[in-house]
């Protein structure tokens, strides 16, 4: 059996990313960081005004770390240069998607960035359009196998087919059932089948 240890004391921990060969933890306290051959996180010291950072991606394209604290940063890894992308945009969960634009999970709506050119758009909630995401409160967001994105929100999970340009299709459409929790995270299985984890439970 394997043995479990905490390796990261006294922090609460929002999210996790690997990129190549270091390990990085998204905290209330700040970015930390644990590389290969050790066995203990260390504290980036970054510029940042807010140190509570919601969520990790990582590119390993060209080595950046995307995260959310107060506003959007992407961090070069091997050269420790921060960028503050938008100052505006705080994310709660960050994807990429099959056309390299970044998807962003917020408190105001789903935001795509068009990555080349740096356009971004904004998705919500919309009461006279059935098939609009599901609520505006963005908690996680997961692209399957066939590039569709999943979307889990304060009020059940929205679908956005590939090809559909972010037309969302609501998971009671498909369930046929009144399901309304939130959901705070989303993860597949080998088989297939897409766990969802909310307030009712999973």
């Amino acid at each position: 059996s394997g043995v479990s240890r905490c390796l990261l004391k006294d922090a609460d921990v929002y999210s996790v990313a690997r990129l190549r060969d270091r390990i990085f933890a998204g905290t209330r306290g700040g970015l930390y960081c644990m590389e290969a051959g050790s066995d203990t996180f260390h504290k980036l010291e970054l510029e940042l005004s807010w140190q509570l950072i919601n969520a990790l991606y990582a590119d390993e394209s060209d080595n950046t770390l995307w995260f959310g604290a107060s506003g959007l940063y992407r961090l070069h890894v091997y050269s420790g240069k921060l960028d503050l992308v938008s100052p505006s945009l705080s994310a709660k969960t960050l994807v990429r998607d099959c056309d390299g634009n970044l998807v962003i999970g917020t408190d105001y709506g789903l935001v795509t960035v068009d990555m080349a050119g740096g356009a971004a758009t904004r998705y919500t909630h919309n009461l006279h359009r059935h098939n609009s995401l599901s609520n505006n409160v963005v908690q996680s967001i997961f692209r399957d196998d066939n590039d569709n994105i999943w979307i889990g929100t304060d009020y059940g999970v929205s679908l956005a087919r590939r090809y559909r340009s972010y037309e969302y299709r609501s998971i009671t459409q498909f369930t046929e059932g009144g399901e309304g929790n939130q959901f705070f995270v989303l993860c597949p299985d080998r088989d297939g089948s897409l766990w969802m984890g909310g307030n009712n439970g999973v």
